[in-house]
């Protein structure tokens, strides 16, 4: 069985020049969001990403994450 591919090197482009510390803890998030059923997309990883770093408020966060769940549930 093969090892998956880490969310950082799958999304590389968006992981790049985000520190390390960031990147592993955007990397747990959203690991344990694809084990609870959440298909990641890029817009869902550049979002995470956008709220670790400070480009995104908590607000906005959770507006587009509830649209995730809109679109991921129908």
């Amino acid at each position: 069985m093969s090892q998956p591919v880490s969310i950082s090197v799958e999304f590389a482009d968006l992981f790049r020049g985000v520190v390390p510390r960031v990147r592993e803890a955007v990397e747990q998030i959203l690991a344990s969001q694809r084990l609870e059923g959440l298909t990641l997309t890029r817009e869902i990883v550049a979002d995470t990403l956008g709220y670790a770093t400070g480009e995104l408020s908590e607000a906005e966060y959770d507006r587009r994450a509830a649209r995730w769940t809109v679109t991921e549930h129908g």
